[in-house]
């Protein structure tokens, strides 16, 4: 279903999005729980921390850490309590893990918040990948019980789109019947993806990579994918107007383009997929530098191959793993940002 083109070795498509510093949330200073996020730097900073630990295979340091937040007021206590959740499965601790699992539902179906549908998907997630249909399911389903009517605007509403198509994949995987909400679901998720390959295939795109192979015909080749760095994102399609119509009014939908085209060059035999991060300044820098004209698409396909190469660190191999950071550096874990299956 991927119609996105490819690069190899030394090819580069020209989508953007930004990978910009990680950046990852905490609670805000200890005190009323509803404080808006960014009011608690240095709970962000915390989670973060253990978030790391759990990347780097520490779980019990992380358990700690989890559990220390989790024990306090602040914002983020909820976000702790789903990293406690997840590191208890991954200690192989499923009694406390269960148990962890009810206290957090009874805490979030008797007093939900603002993040409490957020919380809800997290959890989906987390089960989904514990191997936990079930259990998921019935969090999925909680989940849409409360969340809010069409009518309060769309703030919840790529959440909620991402519950509904979770509770479909996960009855279809169950063999439950599906009813027409399942159904709808999963049409809303096929015309998504369809309609991107509608917008591509029709030319709408600029002219995809050229592929250089290494080695020759037949040889191995890498996919390279340009992609904007997120603070740039803006700036780039005031500068380019007409790369909106690829690139999307938003940067989720950015992002759905760029992991599209990234799965369109695995699916087509690249040996590997690199991600290389752009910077406006930088690219309009290098443009002036060789004499190219930076809203030439080919010269953006050009640029990419030149940075892969000379400054390879900056790649990113892709897809990264489920329990990294995610390459769009929202500062969530790959498999419940990019990665997540509602997303895919």
């Amino acid at each position: 279903m991927n119609t996105l083109p490819r690069a190899d070795t030394a090819a580069g498509s020209e989508t953007t999005a930004e990978q910009a510093a990680t950046h990852i949330p905490a609670p805000a200073a200890a005190g009323d729980e509803r404080q808006p996020r960014a009011a608690d730097g240095a709970g962000e900073a915390r989670l973060g921390a253990a978030w790391n630990l759990a990347r780097q295979g520490d779980h019990e340091a992380a358990l700690a850490a989890f559990r220390q937040l989790a024990g306090e007021r602040g914002p983020h206590r909820r976000d702790a309590q789903v990293g406690v959740i997840e590191q208890l499965y991954d200690l192989g601790l499923a009694d406390e893990g269960d148990t962890a699992c009810s206290a957090l539902r009874t805490d979030l179906d008797a007093d939900p918040d603002q993040a409490a549908l957020r919380i809800y998907r997290d959890m989906v997630e987390l089960l989904t990948d514990q191997d936990r249909p079930e259990q998921a399911l019935r969090w999925c389903e909680a989940a849409l019980l409360h969340a809010p009517g069409e009518d309060t605007g769309q703030e919840h509403a790529p959440v909620v789109d991402d519950l509904r198509l979770s509770r479909a994949l996960l009855r279809q995987g169950l063999d439950l019947d599906l009813d027409d909400q399942d159904l709808a679901a999963l049409d809303v998720g096929e015309d998504a993806l369809d309609g991107l390959g509608r917008l591509l295939l029709d030319g709408i795109r600029p002219p995809g990579p050229a592929e250089h192979r290494v080695g020759g015909d037949g040889e191995a080749f890498d996919g390279i994918v340009l992609h904007w760095r997120r603070a740039d994102f803006d700036r780039v399609r005031a500068r380019w107007p007409e790369t909106t119509r690829v690139y999307g009014d938003d940067y989720a939908s950015y992002t759905t383009l760029v992991q599209a085209q990234a799965r369109d060059w695995s699916e087509r035999g690249a040996a590997h997929v690199r991600l290389v991060p752009a910077a406006l300044a930088d690219y309009e820098a290098w443009a002036v530098r060789v004499g190219r004209d930076p809203a030439d698409p080919a010269a953006r396909r050009d640029y990419s191959r030149w940075l892969d190469h000379t400054a390879p660190e900056h790649s990113l191999v892709w897809p990264p793993a489920r329990n990294g950071p995610c390459w769009c550096d929202s500062g969530t874990k790959y498999k419940k940002c990019c990665g997540a299956p509602a997303r895919n």
